[in-house]
């Protein structure tokens, strides 16, 4: 089951570490993925991040929206987002697997999916899309980033 994979190699306290101890090139590219989402919110009341992680990109983004959801099938990365968001009021948590989501259609103005989750998520892309597709209003905004196998490799 891909939750426990999440839960014990790709933790979110793994993450956490990571993303805390990156070179200046990758926190770069990881703050301007969030201004990228941030950029795009012209409009954007209810907002959903597909795999959340504990909270790094809704942290950021909940200042310029009225709701943000955050979706991730690991348990403990969800643990963490809750206590991550505390100072955060306008957030709910939901485990669920982003190609698979309980919410009903046409409900967010704005899909998001960064740190390339399409490929580490694991599941079937069109499935996915059309699923994000599915639970994003009419002309809505879905955004999906994802990046070269080398971006780890040091410079």
């Amino acid at each position: 089951m891909r939750a426990s994979y999440y839960d014990k190699k790709l933790s979110a306290s793994r993450l956490f570490k990571c993303y805390e101890m990156a070179n200046p090139r990758i926190k770069q590219y990881l703050r301007a993925e969030i201004e990228f989402v941030i950029s795009n919110l012209c409009g954007a009341d209810l907002v959903l991040e597909l795999g959340c992680g504990y909270g790094r990109v809704m942290k950021a983004v909940s200042p310029s929206v009225s709701v943000i959801i955050g979706n991730d099938i690991s348990r403990g990365s969800l643990e963490l987002a809750k206590s991550y968001m505390k100072p955060q009021k306008n957030f709910e948590l939901f485990q669920m697997d982003a190609s698979n989501m309980g919410f009903r259609p046409n409900v967010f103005d704005l899909v998001f999916c960064i740190q390339n989750g399409v490929s580490a998520f694991g599941v079937d892309r069109k499935r996915l899309a059309a699923e994000s597709i599915r639970v994003t209003k009419e002309n809505g905004i879905i955004l999906f980033s994802s990046y070269s196998d080398k971006i780890w490799r040091t410079v």
